[in-house]
Parts: structure tokens; sequence; C-alpha cells
């Protein structure tokens, strides 16, 4: 008891007092592996959902947790890696370790909206694009941001481009970001999976912009003359 007085002050050892379990606390805290905190919170059963906090560096979150919870702080340096290695898979024209970057069961969804289910899937067009028209081309991109839902699961977000080797600058119009779904596994983190848009910005007009009013003009016309979507639910109609 002496140590939970030493600590009465202390959050952490109030919310352990809370438990059940205080000799599981106190045999924790003696191994001065554990701060009271995440002591506290294993006692607890909640350690791997908590998070001491995050910071914004450049665009990137780096996550600032001690070793003994769920998010590392090497997570992020490891999932840029992964990200690298899966762009110099493509350079290289290696397309086994372009699949080895995802799991068994990934999706991948390609910019034109082909789906592709589980990694053999993708390992096979992609050996014919980097052995047929791809050939000698490089894949260059970096990750965005990365937000992490689990602490086994990370969402990230990346831009690339495919250089072909008879050019020597990025098209712009060939940028692609990627949507990228993580998880972390006894080999370390994978991809499980991805969807890739192209980079075309396009701006929404106003409700009263020309384009709109046009818009709904010719839902009343398809509704007047019993055509379309509008004839069968009135609701779809905009009002006279």
């Amino acid at each position: 008891m002496a140590l939970l007085a030493k600590q009465a002050d202390d959050p952490a050892a109030q919310l352990a007092c809370t438990t059940d379990n205080k000799d599981h606390f106190l045999a924790l805290q003696e191994t001065a592996q554990f701060s009271p905190l995440s002591v506290a919170l294993t006692t607890r059963g909640i350690e791997s959902s908590w998070r001491s906090g995050s910071v914004q560096t450049g665009g990137m979150t780096e996550y600032t947790t001690s070793p003994d919870q769920g998010v590392r702080p090497s997570d992020d340096q490891d999932l840029k890696a992964l990200f690298q290695r899966l762009c110099e898979a493509w350079t290289d024209g290696d397309a086994a370790a372009y699949g080895a970057c995802f799991t068994a069961d990934c999706d991948y969804v390609s910019f034109d909206g082909t789906r592709a289910h589980g990694r053999e899937q993708v390992i096979e067009p992609h050996d014919k694009l980097f052995r047929g028209v791809l050939f000698g081309s490089a894949l260059v991109g970096e990750v965005e941001s990365i937000r992490y839902i689990a602490d086994d699961v990370a969402v990230l977000h990346g831009s690339g481009s495919v250089l072909v080797a008879w050019r020597s600058q990025l098209p712009k119009r060939r940028l692609t970001r990627n949507t990228v779904v993580a998880v972390r596994g006894p080999e370390g983190w994978r991809f499980t999976a991805i969807h890739n848009g192209r980079v075309r910005p396009v701006q929404i007009p106003e409700p009263e912009s020309l384009p709109a009013r046009f818009a709904r003009g010719l839902v009343a016309l398809a509704a007047r003359a019993g055509v379309g979507w509008a004839a069968q639910d009135p609701m779809r109609r905009p009002p006279t």
C-alpha cells in the first residue's frame, strides 16, 4: 500500500485503484517497465486504444507514444519506407517485390476502376506491365498523410506518377492520388487496400450558376415529358 500512497496524487494511480486488481498494478509498476499511466490503462484493459498525443510536422502526423503502446514512434517511418519500397519495386520492374508490399487478401483498385483481389492478381498484371508497355518506367511518389484508426491499422494518402523511360520530367496529367489502408501483421506493415485516382480537380458550380440552372431545367423538362428518373419520383423535380 505504500506505493499506492506514494502515487496518491497521480491520476494514473488513482485510476488503477479503481480496478479490481491492485496487485496486478503493483507488480507491473515495480518492474519499472511501464509508466504509471500505461500500467493503469493496461490494468483497465484499454491500453491499446490510448495515445499520448500527436503533432503535425510538415503535413505528416507524428505520434508521440511510448514503446509499450500500440502505435510506436517508428510507425510513421516504417509506413513511409513501405511506400518507398513499393515505388522501388516498380522502378526495378520486380512484380513479385511489388506484390510483397501487400497482404495476401488485398484489394487493389487501379486508376481506371479495375479491381484486383489478392496478391497474385496484383502481381500478374504488373508483371505484364513491367515487361511490356511500362518497361523501364519508374514510379515516383511520396506519402502525404498518415492517420491511425487503430493500433495496427492506418490510412495513408500518397501521390505519385509513372515516369516512362523516354521522359525526364513527370507528366502533370498522370499524377495520381492513392488512398491506402495498411495493417500490421507478424511480418510488419503491409498494404491491404489501395485505390488510385487521377488528380483532375473539377470546380463545383454554384447553385445559381448557369450550369446549375440548366441542369434543373433539364430535370423539369424530363418530369413534364414523363421520362427519366424525375418522372418516377416527384421529389426529384425542382420547384416550379
